[in-house]
């Protein structure tokens, strides 16, 4: 597990809330691209889903965590 610190959307506005997720280490080059694309999806619009989405991952998946 890492800790990945979010402070800007992908547009490059300034979030009021940085946030800090915890996210699985990736496997391979598409997981890495999988967990990008959730937090920029989610970053500037629904941030609280981010942290949502790696907890069910990891829970649908014990593996990873």
């Amino acid at each position: 597990m890492k800790a990945v610190t979010v402070t800007h959307s992908p547009r490059g506005y300034k979030l009021q809330k940085p946030l800090t997720v915890t996210v699985p280490e990736p496997q391979n080059a598409a997981d890495e691209k999988l967990q990008k694309y959730i937090i920029d999806s989610l970053s500037w619009k629904m941030p609280r889903l981010i942290f949502f989405t790696f907890n069910a991952r990891a829970q649908r998946n014990p593996r990873e965590s």
